[in-house]
């Protein structure tokens, strides 16, 4: 019995810290999520029409604020994260971050950092509303928020990899085949 329970702990942990990890701290000292992704056979430029597009698609949760030369974007977003009690979902908080998208020939890298977290409450007509204090991820406000603040991060994190996984996808798409010409004409000009 003993050695079953210690089995199964060792399973669960084993699974518990392969999910964790894509945050990570820079050197400052801030969470930064940042990834390089090969793109074999895509040259600079269609790889700088995609970003455009993927900004272009996210405009409502990612604005660019700059691009330089076509190689270096830079935007402001922000990620709505959700808290689940039973059956029911709402909005936590919201994070506001920054992106940085580099593009060269047959890979990109960007990384997503500055993160700034702004708690949600309910107002007093039963919506949720932002409390007005907003903290840095790295900073947690107060010792009676740890274990909120970890679901925060851990929150962030799975929002974060839903950015990338959109980002992936807009970039390496592949150009949509255009029309096959079959000869007949849409419109014929006898009628």
């Amino acid at each position: 019995m003993k050695q079953l329970l210690f089995l199964l702990f060792v399973l669960f942990s084993v699974n518990a810290w392969a999910q964790s990890g894509t945050l990570t701290m820079s050197a400052e000292g801030k969470y930064l999520f940042y990834q390089v992704i090969e793109a074999p056979g895509l040259s600079a430029d269609s790889l700088a029409s995609h970003a455009k597009q993927f900004f272009r698609q996210q405009k409502k949760d990612l604005k660019l604020s700059k691009s330089e030369a076509d190689t270096s974007f830079h935007g402001k977003g922000k990620l709505v994260l959700s808290k689940t009690a039973s059956f029911v979902t709402h909005p936590s908080a919201e994070v506001a971050y920054t992106m940085t998208l580099e593009i060269k020939n047959g890979k990109y890298r960007y990384w997503l950092t500055d993160f700034v977290i702004s708690p949600y409450m309910r107002n007093r007509y039963g919506n949720f509303v932002p409390a007005g204090n907003s903290y840095p991820l790295e900073k947690i406000p107060t010792k009676l928020d740890a274990a909120e603040w970890k679901g925060y991060i851990s929150s962030t994190e799975i929002q974060c990899n839903k950015v990338a996984a959109r980002l992936k996808e807009v970039m390496l798409a592949a150009k949509k085949a255009s029309r096959v010409d079959s000869g007949k004409k849409a419109i014929p000009e006898k009628w």
